[in-house]
């Protein structure tokens, strides 16, 4: 092998992530020596279809998308991203604060943005959290929108394009959804939001490895994905690309919860 490639996805798409990602391949390329190339894919669905197709070794997938590929095509995790220590986060429907909602069930009649249908905190997770308080959400909104990130969808909600928003939450204790909000996709937005509902919580997204990939490389690769945040390179590039603080080994069991999920939405895997 000469050249590693790591798929990730539709985040940082600017000149800043492109400077990012290339930090992120120059150290992945010294602790590996070999040239590393940082691919970013354009949609979630292109992501999966690279890792389908096998043209790359490594992917960072959302966990959705890795259980899916994890079913179709034998991917098989190697790390898996923890925030400031915590293993997990949830998804949320969010408002702003001066909209007047404070409960899911007075967002009957409203428009709402979704992120995309194979993100957990930005779909599939807050619509089960629905269905589990009795609201169908395919009929609970008037209007529904898919915009493909999360910082889209926090952009129309806080424009008032849409009403209410899904994206991912972190929560001062990860396992009391009633504690502070530590972190969430409207975090650093100019005006003020709430969430209305969270779901059960979601593990991180995952860098997986694809059948192409050597077997003998994997474990020195695990190795150097879980150094990664002692290198100042690699370190900004978890916190910019993953909002990650450091990666830590992942099994196919560390996913059950999400292929309930996508059970539970209709979604054969």
């Amino acid at each position: 092998m000469t050249t590693l490639v790591l798929a990730v996805g539709p985040i940082a798409l600017d000149a800043e992530g492109e400077r990012v990602r290339a930090g992120l391949a120059a150290a992945l390329g010294r602790a590996l020596q070999i040239e590393v190339e940082v691919r970013p894919a354009l949609t979630y669905r292109e992501l999966l279809g690279w890792v389908g197709r096998r043209e790359v070794q490594l992917a960072w997938l959302g966990p959705a998308l890795f259980v899916q590929a994890h079913a179709r095509f034998g991917v098989e995790p190697l790390v898996r991203m923890e925030r400031e220590g915590r293993a997990s986060f949830r998804g949320a429907l969010f408002v702003r604060e001066d909209a007047g909602i404070t409960t899911p069930e007075q967002l009957a009649g409203k428009r709402v943005a979704w992120v995309d249908p194979d993100s957990c905190a930005g779909f599939l997770f807050p619509r089960i959290a629905l269905a589990q308080r009795g609201l169908d959400p395919d009929r609970l909104f008037a209007d529904m929108r898919i915009l493909g990130s999360h910082g889209a969808v926090v952009a129309a909600v806080a424009s008032r394009q849409v009403d209410a928003g899904a994206t991912f939450v972190e929560h001062a204790s990860p396992d009391d959804p009633t504690t502070p909000i530590a972190r969430a996709g409207w975090s650093g937005a100019d005006v003020p939001m709430r969430a209305v509902l969270t779901s059960d919580p979601i593990p991180g997204d995952v860098i997986a490895a694809t059948r192409v990939l050597d077997e003998r490389w994997r474990a020195r690769i695990v190795d150097v994905l879980e150094s990664l945040d002692r290198e100042p390179d690699g370190a900004t590039a978890m916190r910019s690309l993953f909002q990650a603080a450091r990666l830590v080994r992942a099994t196919s069991d560390d996913y059950a919860p999400v292929r309930d999920a996508l059970r539970a939405a209709g979604v054969k895997i």
